[in-house]
Parts: structure tokens; C-alpha cells; sequence
């Protein structure tokens, strides 16, 4: 039986499979740090066109670029901490951040299933302000037929 304590480790690079825990609390506070006093402004300046829709305010253009960077220091933090699975191939650090993204997408779809519906289609304008207004109503069942040569 293959576990966890018995994966040959030998075959990759010592390099990036020992903990650097310190090294990379560090290295992520400087970019943490880098990327809220220099870089925030810049790119939600240089974003803003592809936001803007004069029919939806964006009523979150103060927290978007926030948002992301915590879902980066989330999987940066994942790439760390988290332990190896038996998937080795391309690199276990590879699916360490594949396992902190999926965390932060349930925990954000978690969120967006309490809520109530409307605040969960305004919770979806953090993407774009064109998303999460209510759809037209449409009759899906009005035409029953499996074939409809016309359509």
C-alpha cells in the first residue's frame, strides 16, 4: 500500500520539495506589501476601461483588485503549507495551488449559496458590473416539440 510518509522524493529537485516556510512568509509579505503600496492603483487606472458599462455603476472598484490579491496569498500560502498528494507529475507544488484555488472557489460559492438572491447576483458585479442583473423572464416549456423543422 502506497501512503503518504513513503513517496520517493528522490526524483525531483531537493530544491523545492524542502519547507522554506520563513523564506516564503517573507518573500509573500514583500510582494503583499509591493503590490498595495505601488502596484494597487496602477492597475485598477489601468483596468477601469475594461469595467467601465455606463448602464451598471461598478459598485466594486474599490475591492476588486483587494479580493484578488488575498485569493494570491491564499494559494501562496497553499503552495506551502499544504501536504503533497500521490500525484507527483508536474510538480507536487503544482497541485498544491490547484488545491488552494479550489479552496478559495468553494469557500467563495459556499458564500454566494447563503446569500440570499439578490445579493448573490450583486455579489457577482465583483467579475464585471454588467453581471448580476436579473435575467429577462423566458418561457423554455412553451414548445414541446422534439423536432421543430422552422427552428
Amino acid at each position: 500500500m502506497l501512503s503518504h510518509n513513503r513517496l520517493e522524493k528522490d526524483d525531483m529537485n531537493k530544491l523545492f520539495l524542502t519547507p522554506k516556510t520563513l523564506s516564503t512568509m517573507v518573500m509573500l509579505l514583500i510582494f503583499v506589501n509591493l503590490w498595495a503600496y505601488y502596484f494597487a492603483d496602477q492597475l485598477k487606472e489601468s483596468t477601469k476601461e475594461y469595467f467601465h458599462d455606463p448602464e451598471n455603476p461598478d459598485i466594486f472598484e474599490d475591492i476588486r483588485w483587494p479580493i484578488f490579491g488575498a485569493c494570491m496569498t491564499l494559494t501562496g500560502f497553499s503552495v506551502t503549507h499544504f501536504p503533497d498528494t500521490i500525484i507527483k507529475r508536474p510538480h507536487p507544488m503544482f497541485w498544491r495551488f490547484v488545491l488552494g484555488a479550489l479552496l478559495g472557489y468553494s469557500v467563495f460559492m459556499s458564500c454566494i449559496l447563503i446569500l440570499p438572491v439578490d445579493l448573490a447576483r450583486k455579489a457577482f458585479k465583483i467579475f464585471h458590473p454588467y453581471f448580476g442583473n436579473p435575467l429577462p423572464e423566458r418561457g423554455y416549456a412553451d414548445d414541446c416539440r422534439v423536432f421543430t423543422p422552422e427552428n
